[in-house]
């Protein structure tokens, strides 16, 4: 994951990610690696942190004891490899249904326009979540 990030054309995006959930699925483990760290990549992966959690509570029922947490690693351009972004999580998140919404139609879409979504390549951004 982090040799693939940092090699895309300028102002374009590659997201690698890896899960893991501890076996009473009240624990998830995230760990990402994107091709540069701003405040677009900062809320995007807060928002893809978020739905994941949430869609594990929903899931398995657990809400309140369930937790997550994020690791982002992102390339630096001042000599020295990674900088690493944490987001943790835990319980209900009270996601607005609009928020979740948006959260979901960026992360969760697997076909675009009716082809596969080639998820190797590198695409734009996610757009940013809305404030909310």
């Amino acid at each position: 994951m982090l040799r693939d990030v940092p090699e895309v054309p300028e102002g374009h995006c590659k997201w690698r990610f890896r899960r893991m959930l501890h076996e009473d699925s009240t624990r998830q483990l995230i760990v990402g690696a994107a091709t540069r760290f701003d405040r677009t990549i900062q809320v995007t992966f807060t928002a893809y942190v978020q739905l994941r959690h949430h869609e594990v509570t929903t899931r398995t029922g657990r809400t309140d004891e369930s937790s997550t947490l994020g690791v982002l690693l992102t390339p630096r351009r001042d000599g020295r490899p990674w900088d690493t972004s944490t987001v943790r999580v835990h319980g209900d998140l009270e996601i607005p249904p609009e928020d979740l919404k948006i959260y979901s139609d960026v992360w969760n879409r697997a076909f675009e326009d009716g082809e596969v979504v080639d998820h190797n390549r590198a695409e734009q951004p996610p757009a940013a979540p809305a404030a909310g």
